[in-house]
């Protein structure tokens, strides 16, 4: 007999549902942290900037959000993010 399947990903916080919310609301669209922040604030939901980073960080090492190195000039060189999986999804994407 097989050992059950282990889950793709950790389970997530309310708090990294939400951040993760942002990016499936923009699924085509890559953001900055910055950006992840102003749109949780516009929303309604409290959060620091740092806290942000941390769970943009978080979600990125899990592998859910993929990320390509801002350049100078382009952005102010911030990290660019994007949703690469949806947790209970079988879709993947990427830019």
């Amino acid at each position: 007999m097989r050992p059950p399947a282990q889950p793709l990903a950790p389970a997530l916080t309310p708090r990294l549902q939400q951040v993760l919310a942002v990016f499936e609301a923009t699924a085509s669209e890559p953001l900055t942290a910055d950006e992840v922040y102003q749109r949780l604030l516009a929303r309604g939901t409290p959060a620091s900037l740092s806290a942000v980073y941390r769970m943009v960080r978080r979600l990125h090492e899990d592998r859910l959000l993929a990320c390509t190195p801002g350049k100078p000039g382009f952005g102010g060189g911030k990290n660019l993010f994007w949703l690469v999986f949806v947790p209970g999804s079988a879709e993947t994407g990427s830019l």
